[in-house]
């Protein structure tokens, strides 16, 4: 009998894991924008818009993701927020202010989504907003 981790699990009691639902939702909208990428006839159009949509679908993954998983602390999803702000600003073909709202806007999505679902040092959130934004912090 093999014993399978519980991030990895489909099912959670009687329904879906909520996890699978958003990945799969993520690569079928990631996939229509791939596709539509591809066609130079309509990427040409439109690239702000369509760079617009890709910044969107990325963001909506990671952030349904992380409210998605059990037990998850305020910075979990850091890493990936980053790799999204790091992609919309280098990579895609969007004017500086359009990359620097869009950047503000993730900064604010990942502070409402992980002070509304972190179940991890639920008491220390505060502290831990507060301590980031002032670059200091007094440990006591």
């Amino acid at each position: 009998m093999q014993i399978i981790p519980p991030l990895l699990q489909v099912r959670r009691g009687d329904g879906v894991e909520a996890c699978f639902v958003v990945m799969c939702a993520g690569m079928l909208l990631t996939g229509g924008l791939f596709a539509i990428v591809l066609s130079p006839t309509i990427f040409c159009k439109a690239p702000s818009l369509i760079s617009v949509a890709i910044w969107l679908d990325m963001t909506l993954i990671v952030c349904g993701y992380s409210a998605a998983l059990p037990e998850t602390s305020a910075a979990d999803d850091l890493p990936a927020m980053f790799y999204v702000v790091i992609v919309q600003y280098m990579m895609l073909p969007l004017p500086k202010l359009w990359s620097l709202g869009l950047g503000l806007t993730n900064t604010l999505l990942q502070t409402l989504v992980a002070g509304l679902t972190a179940e991890l040092q639920r008491e220390n959130i505060a502290q831990q907003v507060m301590c980031k934004s002032k670059k200091k912090c007094n440990k006591a």
